[in-house]
């Protein structure tokens, strides 16, 4: 798993309710902190590092275009 990169899902924070919208994206820690957002708990994924674009997200055309899946 030397190539892999660890993503998460990532979620905006939500009101005192504790309702955290999921945004349907995947990333890294990294990108994930910088924007503001929060991690949805247990969410960890590896994907090559090929299909992180420059932003730190998960490119899902690059994944749609391979057939290696995500391992958890």
């Amino acid at each position: 798993m030397t190539n892999d990169v660890a993503v998460y899902d990532a979620m905006r924070p939500g009101p005192a309710n504790g309702d955290d919208p999921w945004l349907d994206r995947m990333g890294t820690r990294k990108a994930i902190v910088r924007d503001g957002l929060t991690i949805v708990p247990r969410s960890l994924a590896f994907c090559p590092h090929e299909w992180i674009d420059e932003n730190g997200y998960v490119n899902l055309k690059l994944v749609q275009q391979s057939p290696r899946p995500f391992s958890v």
